[in-house]
């Protein structure tokens, strides 16, 4: 793994986590946790007309594309199979011809290269149909801290949602009219690398372009995980 000389520590991090779905979530103590959705979940669920108090969705095909092209090289061997490898990945969401070119940021092979591929797809495809829900109270039904990087159903008829999805972002307000309110920011799971939700009855509009399975990962997580470490020290 090569670190790129003046590139922050995120930065660093970042060009090998997008290869293996992996999305950087902030704590609430400041560190930075390496998450995949599906790793953890909040009690109870999001209801309207419930605990639901206002919401709203947004859907856009901004940042799509209707292919991805991953390309790279294997670090090893000079035969064209080494030199030459090559994914692409269709998004049947995007009727236009958009084709979004990439080129593998560490040691490719066939197999990482469509994982890449499919991730990104996801990735863009989850960004496209976000929504967001105020909720009274900080917490969920088991008492626990709304959390970036957790499940919640979320059952909205007006929003046209009805699924697991994953808490991105937090913001807490606290006020003398609200009382205690907490912005949740979600998404489908499978924008970042997550499953595909057991019971899915929301609108088209929100699983357009995502794909059923969970992007695989390799070893290569762990050498992640070591570089970061290793940034924290200093090292």
């Amino acid at each position: 793994m090569q670190i790129d000389p003046g590139a922050s520590a995120f930065r660093n991090v970042e060009r090998y986590a997008r290869q293996q779905g992996f999305a950087q979530m902030g704590k609430a103590n400041g560190d930075i946790e390496l998450a995949r959705a599906g790793d953890k979940r909040q009690s109870g669920a999001l209801v309207e007309g419930k605990n639901i108090i206002d919401g709203e969705a947004t859907h856009s095909h901004k940042g799509r594309f209707s292919e991805y092209h991953v390309f790279g090289q294997s670090r090893k061997g000079v035969k064209k199979d080494d030199l030459r490898h090559m994914a692409i990945v269709r998004d049947p969401g995007v009727t236009a011809h958009r084709v979004k070119k990439i080129l593998f940021e560490g040691d490719a092979t066939k197999a990482r290269c469509k994982r890449r591929a499919e991730a990104e797809k996801n990735r863009r495809a989850g960004e496209g149909a976000k929504g967001r829900i105020v909720t009274q109270g900080f917490r969920d039904g088991g008492g626990k801290l709304f959390a970036p990087g957790a499940l919640n159903y979320v059952a909205s008829k007006a929003l046209k949602l009805d699924q697991d999805m994953m808490i991105e972002s937090v913001q807490w307000e606290q006020g003398v009219e609200g009382g205690s309110l907490a912005s949740l920011d979600i998404v489908d799971p499978r924008a970042h690398g997550g499953k595909k939700p057991g019971t899915v009855k929301s609108g088209k509009a929100w699983t357009a372009g995502l794909d059923d399975k969970p992007v695989a990962i390799d070893s290569s997580v762990e050498e992640i995980v070591r570089m970061r470490r290793a940034l924290a020290e200093g090292d």
